[in-house]
């Protein structure tokens, strides 16, 4: 059955085609809306809660060669619906369009198979066939990740290959064979007990961890609130940076000294290793995502973020209960 049934085909953007169409726009929202040619997409047009995290789209996470291919399937995913038809054949949990939270997770496997797939020197969507996705789905299975995160991971390719066929300009990928082998031989074994085997937390763990729960509520969660926001204004901040030569000149003079001196380099923690902080230097230098990704690259900086991670201070002034005084999130009492 394709995504495709009752449903017309939508014509293809340009490059000043907005990312998220005006039916999608929450009400009250008047700040700015992506272009499809932006490199960065914020979804906070079409997110109603100022509470949740604010997603953003961030074409460089996916490899040069598939980049464009990869743009137009995401443009899909935010613009178009799943038919009916198509639906009908899934789990009631399947919606016809995902809302922002959902969007940016599912382009995040999307992103993890396309740098799977440019690793093997697969460079165009057409070449990515059913065989090449149940090798992909195998080593999902294997990869230790959970059933429940494997199942979503094969869900969200299987969301790819019906947009794909809701295009006006189809890249061709192939049909996951779990869509029509069953999807059992591509998940991990269930275990006996299900997916939560961990036995119950002791008495003695539980009331220090009331407490400390307690804490941070009554006692962190404004200094919690006050980071947050400012982590959100960095990000929108680098979303929205463009590349110029005043902010590739910006970025240098940061990460040079850096560099030159040995010095700690931004750094996050991603999937449990150190990483550069591309978001963060972007904002704080004036560059682009794409800037600092090229230009990462083609210096070693990921590489030396790696080798000696550094924190990544915020202009926020925090009061630390139990501390004089913390200027920095990143900063030490004193």
């Amino acid at each position: 059955m394709t995504a495709t049934a009752a449903l017309q085909l939508p014509a293809l953007p340009g490059p000043d085609t907005p990312v998220i169409p005006a039916h999608r726009v929450v009400d009250g929202y008047t700040g700015p809306i992506a272009c499809f040619a932006d490199p960065s997409w914020p979804l906070i047009p079409m997110n109603g809660n100022p509470g949740v995290t604010q997603n953003t789209i961030h074409l460089a996470s996916f490899p040069e060669a598939l980049r464009e291919e990869m743009r137009l399937l995401v443009w899909m995913l935010i613009n178009n619906e799943l038919s009916s038809v198509f639906l009908r054949a899934r789990s009631p949990s399947w919606r016809s369009q995902q809302g922002p939270e959902s969007t940016s997770k599912t382009v995040g496997v999307w992103a993890r198979l396309a740098e799977w797939l440019t690793e093997r020197g697969i460079t165009k969507l057409s070449d990515c066939t059913s065989h090449v996705l149940g090798e992909y789905g195998h080593t999902l299975r294997d990869s230790g990740a959970s059933r429940i995160t494997v199942h979503y991971m094969l869900a969200s390719m299987t969301r790819l290959w019906a947009f794909d066929q809701l295009s006006s300009r189809p890249s061709g990928i192939g049909c996951p064979p779990w869509e029509t082998e069953g999807v059992d031989d591509y998940l991990p074994a269930a275990t006996a007990e299900g997916e939560n085997t961990t036995e119950a937390i002791a008495e003695q763990t539980m009331g220090p961890m009331l407490i400390w729960a307690i804490r941070m509520v009554e006692d962190f969660s404004d200094d919690i609130l006050t980071a947050w926001v400012e982590m959100e204004r960095l990000r929108a901040a680098a979303a929205a940076n463009k590349s110029t030569p005043a902010s590739l000149a910006s970025l240098k003079a940061f990460m040079e000294p850096l560099l030159a001196g040995d010095l700690p380099i931004p750094a996050v923690t991603w999937r449990g290793k150190p990483a550069l902080a591309r978001t963060y230097i972007a904002a704080i230098t004036g560059a682009s995502h794409n800037q600092v990704t090229a230009t990462s690259k083609r210096l070693g900086w990921r590489q030396a973020a790696v080798r000696r991670p550094g924190p990544c201070p915020l202009t926020s002034r925090f009061h630390g209960v139990g501390c004089p005084r913390v200027d920095q999130i990143s900063g030490e009492c004193s």
